[in-house]
């Protein structure tokens, strides 16, 4: 079975957002432990992303992390975590691999990376990111502060940061069907984007 994606690199040194917007009280934090306080916000980000699955009429995201899989990547060096707060709430996150990337295909017809159970899962490929490189996967926001909104504050700011600790490139694949990713690579400059197709086991 054959799967098309957009493979994307960002070059952090010479990567503009042309079209950033800044806002007052939105913040990216990296997250290295969580405590009882920060579970029941994540809790509460994690069942309002379900929920907009269910609204989508989409099919519940097979190999989608919870709170265990968060816990147990936090305590594994291959990965980083990075949320979006606003007014006090986590309204989006995106996580980062260091190291070897596992990807594999979900019964839901969708990527899943490094998973901690891979039951129903099928194995796609490895990818090993070099020193000064990172790869980025389950990015998210809040749908109500998607577009013209904090999309655009998140993607300049989430890369600075990245450029700020040394590295020097951010790599990762989008979907087909990932439209809000898609949009995202417009007014960029910095990003290489080419097809590829990644290759499933039967």
């Amino acid at each position: 079975m054959k799967l098309k994606v957009l493979k994307c690199v960002l070059d952090l040194k010479e990567y503009k957002c042309l079209d950033e917007e800044k806002f007052d009280g939105v913040e990216l934090k990296m997250i290295t432990e969580i405590n009882e306080e920060y579970e029941i916000k994540l809790q509460r980000a994690l069942y309002l992303f379900n929920s907009e699955f269910n609204n989508e009429d989409r099919i519940e995201y097979h190999g989608m992390w919870d709170i265990d899989e968060a816990k147990w990547r936090l305590n594994n060096d291959n990965f980083q975590f990075w949320v979006v707060e606003y007014k006090d709430d986590i309204i989006g996150w995106g996580w980062n691999i260091l190291d070897k990337v596992s990807i594999y295909f979900n019964n839901t017809g969708g990527l899943v990376y490094n998973p901690r159970k891979k039951e129903g899962l099928r194995k796609v490929t490895d990818i090993y990111v070099h020193k000064n490189e990172i790869y980025g996967f389950n990015l998210y926001l809040e749908s109500k502060y998607r577009g013209n909104t904090f999309s655009k504050w998140f993607k300049s700011e989430r890369p600075r940061r990245l450029y700020e600790m040394g590295y020097k490139k951010l790599m990762w694949h989008t979907e087909g069907w990932n439209k809000s990713a898609i949009s995202l690579l417009r007014n960029t400059v910095g990003i290489a984007v080419e097809p590829e197709v990644l290759f499933i086991d039967d």
